[in-house]
């Protein structure tokens, strides 16, 4: 009797995680950056830098990197969003890569007419390398949920102003993604 009782409680316990994640077939069908509002899937706006500029100083540059207006196309009011990248499950080619997928969120410092972020890069005797300035990095919790499906949380609540998600694959930059939103309490 009490291998039945703790059966049946253990089956209703991975019946309620399992309501708890997203269901596959519930998913957006088209590849992208997604957040939830209710039951509505919402896609992230792609983020396109309009210019960039850098200056150099002995053994380091700063890149600004600059984007058109002021604002986000997408504006949350969660301090917390829980963001859903959606690839083709089952696809092979995603399959290989899903593992390699790297995520950052950092903060970009609005202007009257645009949004900034710094990349510095950092040159010595044994190479260089290249980094969003780590002071605008906030620290994000990444979960493979399922083949099709990953989720990026910001490990602590955003404070309101503008972001950006990095997407790219670890090893290199060519295949970077750049997502825009900003965070409003009003």
């Amino acid at each position: 009797m009490k291998k039945m009782f703790a059966l049946i409680t253990l089956i209703s316990i991975l019946g309620l995680i399992t309501f708890a994640l997203p269901q596959e077939n519930n998913l957006p069908k088209e590849t992208g950056l997604y957040y939830k509002k209710g039951e509505t899937w919402s896609k992230v706006s792609n983020a396109i830098p309009s210019d960039a500029k850098q200056s150099s100083g002995l053994l380091s540059s700063k890149t600004t990197i600059i984007f058109d207006g002021a604002n986000a196309e997408t504006q949350l009011s969660n301090t917390q969003p829980v963001f859903y990248f959606v690839y083709p499950s089952g696809v092979e080619v995603y399959r290989k890569v899903r593992n390699f997928f790297n995520f950052g969120i950092f903060r970009v410092e609005k202007k009257s007419d645009h949004r900034e972020s710094f990349i510095k890069t950092y040159s010595g005797m044994f190479g260089s390398s290249n980094n969003v300035d780590k002071k605008y990095g906030v620290q994000v919790n990444i979960q493979t949920v399922s083949d099709g499906l990953i989720t990026i949380t910001p490990v602590s609540n955003l404070a309101p102003g503008e972001y950006i998600i990095v997407m790219n694959t670890k090893g290199g930059s060519d295949g970077n993604q750049i997502f825009e939103f900003g965070v409003s309490t009003k």
